[in-house]
């Protein structure tokens, strides 16, 4: 007979958001934070030149999705992951409003 073998893949990427061979959510995880830390990068750039009401409008339109899309899914996969997503939209939002700290 015809053996078929069926390769067994570490992750699949579906409809944007990346699971792991063992449902969990580390590499989209990851991914968000390094599209999002790309982000974040260009606003600090420009952060002394730019008003902080466009600084809010380009979070809003560039950073804010990247943690919304598909967040029902992923977001209860740990507190480390949760952790750092909060983390990294902290110090986005102290670049965008120029803040030293949110607390």
């Amino acid at each position: 007979m015809n053996d078929i073998n069926i390769p067994v893949k570490d992750n699949i990427d579906l409809l944007g958001v990346n699971i792991d061979k063992n449902l969990q959510f580390n590499s989209h995880v990851k991914n968000i934070c390094t599209r999002v830390n790309n982000e974040v990068d260009v606003i600090s750039r420009f952060r002394k030149i730019v008003p902080t009401a466009v600084k809010c409008k380009l979070y809003k339109a560039f950073i804010v999705p990247y943690f919304r899309y598909c967040s029902e899914v992923w977001h209860f996969g740990g507190a480390r992951n949760r952790d750092k997503l909060e983390n990294l939209n902290e110090r986005a939002l102290r670049i965008v409003l120029n803040e030293k700290s949110l607390h």
